[in-house]
């Protein structure tokens, strides 16, 4: 089988067998946000580590789409090709896992790392966006998108200073650290006492740099599908098995690989079990110190080895898997990290998107539940979504969401029919009330590129006119969307102008209440319609979002993921909260909620609380 072909992805050598369509389909399946080529089996401090390569040439937009061109062994095979649907800024991607801490690399090409206690490590990772991690002993590495890469905190034998030049992958081990050149060649840099950084010459696919205890050593998956390994080699660790491989792992004596059939071999030091893999077919393999473990083609994980590093092992399925000096990390297929035994801590699981009302608001979490707060919450149906909008009639609640079946289904306050959408598929779907908040309904955009509305219909906002849009947001009366080409149109109250829209083009459109704003195309805001307050009147610089509210407060996020707010704010522009957000939904009047580019929640104002943890 021919395994050398060069990814156009980052213009390096990736092997033949990609193992990846489960990963997409269960990632595809659950979120939207930016997405990713899913990528390298994630093996701990000892392995390969390889994450993700995010593709598109503005990794910050809202989203791209995923390729079929995915990088080695990341994931079970099986499942549908679900390539090109969107995926989750915030979700977890990949993990990796070493004896003193753990790093994960989100969608959006974020990295946060954590020791034991699941507390997050200072210094912080350097900024990315990054397409892997690879933790070792008290240092980390990171394939940065633009193919460079970064290394930070321990720097004894100069571990945190990798070489310049182009790489396709990265392993940190524990006292030295290997990566894959463009050229498909290998170079090192750490400790070299037993030549584990002195790679033979050859054209590699990728690389795992391990080690414990002096044992150091490095075996690397060569273009013709065998492994060469090279440094200690007191218990075999360094003399593989004939044969061609689809992946391999080191760790702190001991190596594995999955074989082109898809079985695992291993290797080295065996004490504990840990070079005695059960049988089945695997997509891809990962070895600690002491326990290895594997994710089967069917997505369940399998360990072997030390039982007290095994324990505690979480049923369910997974994308990867990440074994570390004294315990496993694992991304499961809801985008969500499992670490076990006990002892070890995954992070919290985070939030995709979120809506604010008057009186309460919604969010989807990394693994697509809906989750409401706030003194007039709804209870939120079962199942997974997408994207939720969350309105206020008077005093009461409706709420509508967009599954990720593509169907939209409501709940709450319904007396015009608000909280009964139609059938069929959507992209989209907007809530809003009339022009002084009495009557409700919604608007959604079809996958065929049309509008639906339902609920109340007084002034025509539930009549949308022909045509295929992008995206529709539903205001206090009026509901403007963008359409194919990039202008906007608008329907129902008018009467101060919020829904004649300029001439231009625009990327996103939000409804207010008696005005309108949207995002043109080269990124700065134009708004229409009432301007007592200076709503209509927004900030100069570029924008990547803008939420209207339902008062006279707009705001909007720049594309360095700071928050603006004109209008009511005492005649200034103000920020009503620091840190950097992906998105965000105002209210009015400094209130309203937003989606940290952590994936965290956070409101802010009047009447908005925080959300459950």
């Amino acid at each position: 089988m021919f395994r050398g072909f060069v990814s156009e992805a980052i213009g390096g050598f990736m092997p033949y067998r990609l193992h990846s369509t489960l990963v997409k389909s269960a990632i595809l399946s659950l979120f939207v946000g930016t997405s990713v080529v899913a990528g390298c089996g994630c093996g701990g401090s000892n392995s390969g580590d390889g994450g993700l390569i995010l593709q598109g040439a503005d990794v910050g937009a809202d989203t791209t789409t995923l390729t079929d061109r995915d990088t080695a062994d990341a994931a079970p095979s099986g499942g549908a090709d679900a390539s090109s649907t969107p995926v989750a800024l915030g979700v977890w991607v990949a993990v990796s896992a070493s004896s003193s801490h753990t790093c994960g690399l989100r969608a959006a090409g974020s990295v946060e790392c954590w020791d034991s206690a699941g507390n997050q490590l200072f210094p912080s990772p350097p900024e990315g966006p990054f397409a892997s991690v690879s933790a070792g002993n008290q240092y980390t590495c990171g394939l940065k998108i633009d193919k460079t890469i970064t290394c930070w905190g321990s720097d004894v034998k100069g571990l945190a200073e990798p070489p310049a030049g182009a790489f396709v992958s990265v392993s940190a081990g524990d006292i030295h650290a290997c990566a894959v050149k463009t050229d498909g060649t290998i170079v090192c840099w750490g400790d070299n006492a037993d030549g584990e950084s002195t790679p033979p010459a050859g054209i590699f696919v990728s690389v795992s740099a391990g080690g414990q205890s002096e044992n150091d050593h490095t075996c690397g998956l060569k273009s013709d599908g065998t492994i060469s390994c090279w440094g200690v080699n007191l218990n075999g660790q360094a003399t593989p098995p004939a044969g061609t491989f689809d992946s391999v792992s080191v760790g702190g004596a001991t190596t594995c690989g999955v074989r082109t059939d898809q079985t695992i071999a291993c290797w080295g030091m065996n004490i504990e079990g840990q070079a005695t893999p059960p049988t089945g077919t695997f997509a891809s393999v990962s070895v600690g110190d002491y326990h290895a473990c594997g994710v089967r083609t069917d997505g369940t994980v399998a360990c072997w080895g030390s039982s007290i590093e095994i324990e505690g092992q979480p049923a369910g399925t997974f994308l990867s898997v990440s074994a570390g000096g004294g315990g496993t990390c694992g991304v499961k297929t809801g985008g969500t990290i499992a670490c076990w035994p006990g002892s070890a801590i995954a992070p919290a699981s985070g939030w995709s998107f979120v809506s604010a009302g008057l009186y309460s608001a919604c969010g989807v979490k990394l693994d697509g539940t809906v989750v409401c707060w706030g003194t007039e919450a709804n209870t939120p149906p079962t199942g997974t979504f997408i994207s939720v909008s969350e309105g206020t009639v008077g005093d009461n609640i409706f709420t509508c969401g967009l599954k990720t079946d593509k169907t939209i289904a409501c709940w709450g306050y319904n007396r015009d029919g608000e909280a009964t959408p139609p059938g069929g598929t959507f992209s989209s779907v907007s809530v809003g009330s009339d022009a002084i908040s009495v009557f409700g309904y919604a608007c959604g955009v079809k996958t065929d590129g049309t509008v639906a509305c339902w609920g109340y219909n007084g002034d025509g906002e539930a009549t949308p006119p022909a045509g295929a849009f992008v995206s529709v947001s539903a205001g206090s009366g009026q509901v403007c969307g963008v359409q194919i080409g990039g202008t906007v149109a608008c329907w129902g109250t008018n009467t101060s102008g919020e829904a004649t829209p300029p001439t231009g083009t625009f990327s996103s459109v939000s409804a207010g209440a008696g005005f309108t704003c949207g995002v043109k195309t080269d990124g700065t805001i134009a708004c229409w319609g009432i301007n007592i307050l200076g709503e209509s009147t927004p900030p100069p610089g570029t924008f990547a979002s803008i939420s209207a509210g339902h008062a006279d407060c707009p705001c909007g996020v720049k594309t360095d993921g700071t928050i603006v707010c004109w209008g009511n704010t005492g005649g200034i522009t103000t920020t009503p909260i620091t840190g950097t957000f992906s998105s965000i939904s105002v209210v009015g009047n400094m209130t309203g909620c937003g989606v940290g580019t952590d994936s965290s929640v956070v409101c802010w104002g009047s009447g908005e609380t925080a959300p459950p943890l």
